[in-house]
């Protein structure tokens, strides 16, 4: 029985369905919902960020993942041995282990910093009221659909992770 590989499975397969499950929950149901809600929606984000752990609970889920990921690849693939990385389980993974990646990425440098400035300009932009600044509310409207797109891709790229996770091993 091999201990490490038991414990690096769990790790990844915890964290991974967390990280996943996460962003489809976003992208399908809060941010329709909150988009619904207009700027009663807004106060809901930001509660969500200040009260919650979200904010610190996806990176350190993310990581773990990246981290267990990583080191469950090189053990499976022996060190990252050619002819076991082009058979047809070693390319399934693969793939999946690259949009893991770019969606770990994805949420590093470019949610996390949207959200920061998203959430300082609204406060700016609450300070603002009665007459809130036209260049605030424009900044906002960019930084949303950034925030939008990001959060799509990184969902996408999450889900074709755990397709290759999931179907690797038949292959």
């Amino acid at each position: 029985m091999d201990e490490t590989m038991i414990i690096l499975r769990l790790v990844h397969i915890f964290s991974g369905s967390f990280w996943v499950g996460t962003d489809l929950l976003m992208m399908l149901v809060i941010v329709p919902a909150v988009a619904a809600l207009g700027p009663t929606g807004g106060a809901f984000m930001q509660g969500m960020q200040k009260h919650t752990r979200y904010a610190q609970l996806m990176p350190l889920a993310s990581l773990l993942t990246i981290i267990s990921g990583l080191w469950l690849y090189t053990r499976v693939s022996d060190g990252f041995n050619r002819d076991w990385m082009e058979s047809a389980a070693g390319l399934t993974l693969t793939v999946g282990a690259i949009a893991g990646l770019l969606a770990f990425f994805d949420g590093l440098l470019l949610i996390g910093p949207t959200m920061k400035r998203l959430d300082a300009v609204q406060h700016r932009l609450m300070a603002s009221n009665p007459h809130p600044r036209p260049e605030l509310v424009a900044e906002v409207q960019r930084l949303k659909a950034r925030s939008a797109f990001a959060m799509q891709s990184t969902t996408v790229l999450s889900v074709i992770s755990l397709v290759g996770m999931a179907s690797a091993r038949y292959m």
